[in-house]
């Protein structure tokens, strides 16, 4: 059989498309999530055949959901991107490819924006709007998420093309 890429040096361009891809379902996955559990919070707390200690722990576990969930989208942005500065760093790559890359990475920003803009329509819809108060962190990434994208793509583009000597 014929591998038809047998580089992996241009995957970082689909790697950041599924990445960002992953972050937006991820978002509104938690977003859901969360609004999921309010609603099962809400009928645990109406419930007079519950006890007082489940309603307790539920009312507990729906206050402090959404920090974690928040701060675990931060991480899982944050851990791709320091991913990509040392895998970046491991791969050889002449400063001439800058060019070709940046190039290929327009479409990288371009999907960003797109996924930037349906997070948003996704929030602005009445059933989700309480979520802009609750995801400070995720909202603020998602809102700016082409110019997130921009500073990752630079600062791995120079790691990747800043290691470069003449050998």
């Amino acid at each position: 059989m014929v591998k038809v890429f047998a580089s992996k040096k241009g995957d970082v361009v689909i790697d950041w498309l599924v990445v960002i891809a992953a972050l937006l379902v991820t978002a509104i996955l938690f977003i859901v999530a969360w609004q999921v559990m309010g609603k099962i919070n809400t009928a645990f707390q109406d419930n007079p055949h519950m006890l007082n200690e489940s309603k307790e722990q539920t009312s507990q576990f729906y206050t402090k959901m959404n920090g974690w969930m928040d701060f675990i989208f931060a991480f899982l942005l944050f851990g791709c991107w320091i991913a990509s500065m040392i895998f970046a760093y491991f791969i050889d790559s002449h400063p001439v490819f800058f060019v070709l890359s940046l190039l290929m990475l327009v479409f990288v920003i371009i999907f960003g924006a797109v996924a930037s803009n349906t997070f948003e329509a996704f929030t602005d819809t009445t059933a989700f709007s309480t979520a802009e108060n609750a995801f400070p962190i995720m909202l603020f990434i998602m809102n700016h998420l082409v110019e997130t994208v921009v500073v990752i793509i630079f600062s791995v583009a120079i790691v990747l093309y800043g290691k470069y000597s003449r050998g």
